[in-house]
């Protein structure tokens, strides 16, 4: 950490604790009095957040600072007012209309292409409710990407065993190498969890997405949408 670093991070007073994972705290900017939120990472792809700091867009707080200290990553992010995708299932389902969950997944889609477009692309790698927030004005915001990373295309699987369960597609526990397919196959389960409340790739939603929503959760990524703009077709 530089000398400016250390004078960066000074500018933002710590306020407390902030979500329930004892790595982000809420802070103060002392110059403006805006708040923000304070991550420290311990296992992380700098690469990764290097390249959204960079490339800032809307669904995905904006960094605004980036430092890197001996073997842990602090970011300073923007603070997104809203409520989980996970509680708003589990505490306001009744509420969730379908018009909304389409606006949801068609913003999570744009995420999806913003992350796969990159060069090299981005696999995120552990979409789930608990990732996405609904903000005050009912726009889908994706708060962690500590499990993404760069594609390499050359390896027979991942270094590293990531996701969540339920979400993960079957090629992240070792089979071979996660890409945007992996990604596509977490969006299928989400998108069946909002309509149906449960996480079997057996109670598929039938009706109108129910064609979209098998093709996306096929355990062969070969068998799955291969990229994220056919999801538009």
């Amino acid at each position: 950490m530089t000398i400016q670093d250390e004078l960066e991070l000074s500018y933002y007073e710590d306020v407390g604790p902030y979500g329930e994972d004892g790595q982000m705290r809420l802070v103060k900017d002392k110059r403006d009095g805006r708040y923000f939120v304070k991550k420290t990472r311990t296992v992380y792809d700098k690469t990764v957040y290097a390249w959204i700091f960079l490339h800032p867009v809307p669904g995905i707080p904006r960094i605004r600072l980036l430092v890197e200290d001996q073997d842990k990553l602090i970011l300073i992010e923007e603070n997104v007012d809203g409520v989980t995708l996970e509680k708003m299932i589990r505490q306001f389902s009744a509420q969730i209309t379908e018009e909304s969950v389409i606006k949801w997944m068609r913003q999570l889609i744009a995420l999806l292409k913003y992350f796969h477009t990159a060069m090299p692309p981005i696999v995120h790698r552990d979409l789930k409710p608990e990732n996405l927030v609904i903000s005050s004005v009912n726009d889908l915001y994706l708060v962690d990407c500590n499990s993404a990373r760069l594609y390499d295309g050359t390896a027979e699987r991942d270094t590293r065993l990531l996701g969540t369960v339920g979400y993960a597609a079957p090629e992240q526990y070792g089979f071979c190498e996660s890409d945007q397919r992996t990604d596509i196959y977490a969006f299928g389960m989400i998108f069946n969890y909002l309509l149906t409340g449960g996480l079997s790739r057996q109670a598929i939603k039938e009706g109108k997405w129910n064609r979209l929503i098998r093709k996306c959760v096929e355990l062969d990524p070969e068998n799955r949408y291969q990229d994220v703009f056919a999801l538009e077709k």
